[in-house]
This record gives C-alpha cells, sequence and structure tokens, in this order.
C-alpha cells in the first residue's frame, strides 16, 4: 500500500508492523548508483597504488604508461607496462583483446587482470598475506578482487587504511607523471618518504 509524505511529494511504501520506508525518485537513485561507482573507483585505485608501495618497497621497478585522460571526480587507475627487479621482468602490459565488445569492459577486464598479477606478485615475492572481501561475481566481467586486510611483515592494514594510504600514493603518482610515462623504483627519494 502506497501512502504520500506531508512533506514532500514521495512515495511511501509500508512494509509491514508499522515499519514505513520513503521510496527513492530515480533521480535519487541515479545519484546513489553515480556516487557508489566513484567510491567504488576510488577503492580500487587506492588498492591499486598501495599495491605499487609494496612492490617498490621491496626492490621492484614499475612502469606505468602516460594517463590519457584524467579523472576529475575520482583518484586515477593507471596502466601497468612492466614490472622488473634486477633485470627480470615479473609483468609485461595486459593488452586488451581486439574484439567487438566494449571499451569499458576490455579496460575493466585489463584493471582486473593487472590487478591479480599485483596481488600475486606481493604475496609470492614481498612477504605480503591478504584477506580478500567477499563479492557477488560480475557477470558482465573479470572481478576486481578488493583487499579486507593486508599484512606486510609485522604490520597490518585494514581496509581504511589501505585506502588512505592508497590515496596519498596515488597523487604521488600524479604529481611525478610525465607525458611519457612514469617509473616507480626503489631509488627515487620521493617515493621513500611514503614506505609502508
Amino acid at each position: 500500500m502506497k501512502h504520500i509524505s506531508p512533506f514532500e511529494r514521495k512515495p511511501i511504501i509500508n512494509l509491514g508492523n508499522g515499519v514505513y520506508e520513503v521510496a527513492l525518485t530515480q533521480s535519487e537513485k541515479q545519484k546513489d548508483l553515480l556516487l557508489a561507482k566513484r567510491a567504488s573507483t576510488e577503492r580500487d585505485s587506492a588498492q591499486q597504488s598501495f599495491l605499487f608501495r609494496i612492490l617498490v618497497d621491496n626492490g621492484f621497478t614499475i612502469f606505468l604508461k602516460k594517463l590519457y585522460k584524467k579523472g576529475k571526480t575520482t583518484s586515477q587507475l593507471f596502466v601497468v607496462e612492466s614490472i622488473t627487479r634486477d633485470g627480470k621482468s615479473y609483468f609485461e602490459e595486459v593488452i586488451p583483446d581486439n574484439s567487438s565488445e566494449d571499451k569499458k569492459k576490455k579496460r575493466r577486464n585489463a584493471d582486473a587482470k593487472t590487478n591479480d598479477c599485483l596481488i600475486k606478485i606481493a604475496s609470492d615475492y614481498c612477504w605480503a598475506c591478504f584477506e580478500f572481501k567477499k563479492g557477488k561475481p560480475s557477470v558482465v566481467c573479470s572481478q576486481m578482487k578488493r583487499i579486507q586486510n593486508a599484512q606486510i611483515g609485522s604490520k597490518v592494514y585494514g581496509s581504511s587504511l589501505i585506502l588512505q594510504e592508497g590515496k596519498k600514493m596515488n597523487q604521488h603518482i600524479l604529481s611525478i607523471m610525465s607525458s611519457k610515462g612514469c617509473i616507480l623504483s626503489p631509488e627515487q627519494s620521493l617515493v621513500e618518504c611514503y614506505r609502508i
């Protein structure tokens, strides 16, 4: 049964047992969805930058491609060209296939594969242990693993600390990004000031 609020013209839904809920209008639903997508992108970019820090702190050099378009409302997800340590290559850029599927979907799949590789390298070579959030599987594209907790050595990072530290590193990377790309290496004193 629908009722109308006396303060604003919005439908009120009777949930039963004297419990009512104000229904969201279509524009509010769209705004909520947009904010949720932005928050998700923020978490993904912060997690990526946090993983970069772990690798750089453990002697890896990360080559990032130049930005094609800088985000105005969210932090940036970077395209990793390669990851090396002591002359050995541990990762080469994930090239999206040339099928006819959507560009955003291709980029999302490539980002998810890159994320998986960053996590694997950190786990295998940097004494890092991760606990992941449980999320529903995506039917549209590859699912991005989200870190709930990370343990690096004896230090434990919760999701809020990963977000905070990752955002700092993300801003640092943006500040040193050039038109040709960026190299993150252990020798850079600027990266060292953000050591984990």
